[in-house]
């Protein structure tokens, strides 16, 4: 547990990981979602999606730079951005019909928190649909 613990707090990447994964055991959702849904929360939490912030990694684009292509705030395209704040109507569309209007009013770094780590199955359900539909925009 040591070892997973300082192996997480050395890497690169994985921040919203960090943020909420206190424990090394298995999450709950992992059993209850089906497995297309899974796999979009697990993406999520492990940051291995489209997004700028994690692309920009790739390309060895410096943090700073790594924009969100899909909007005019010019600020860095990170799961934050997209859950919750992302003004593209596209985006603004579809978060609206799947996160709980409570959590993107007035956004948080807790809200992100609570929406990921205490949110029951039916809302972990609608953010992983909520994350298929915007993927096609990457």
């Amino acid at each position: 547990v040591q070892k997973w613990h300082s192996m997480a707090e050395s890497a690169s990447r994985g921040e919203l990981y960090l943020s909420f994964k206190r424990d090394f055991c298995l999450e709950g959702y992992l059993m209850k979602l089906n497995k297309q849904r899974r796999v979009q929360l697990s993406k999520l939490r492990c940051s291995n999606l489209k997004f700028p912030i994690e692309a920009g990694r790739w390309l060895n684009i410096p943090r700073e730079d790594r924009i969100c292509t899909l909007c005019d705030m010019g600020v860095i395209g990170n799961e934050f951005h997209y859950l919750l704040v992302c003004c593209n109507p596209n985006i603004a569309r579809i978060r609206k019909m799947h996160i709980p209007r409570y959590y993107f009013f007035n956004p948080t770094e807790d809200k992100l928190f609570g929406l990921l780590y205490y949110c029951n199955i039916k809302v972990l359900n609608n953010v992983a649909l909520f994350l298929q539909k915007i993927m096609k925009y990457f």
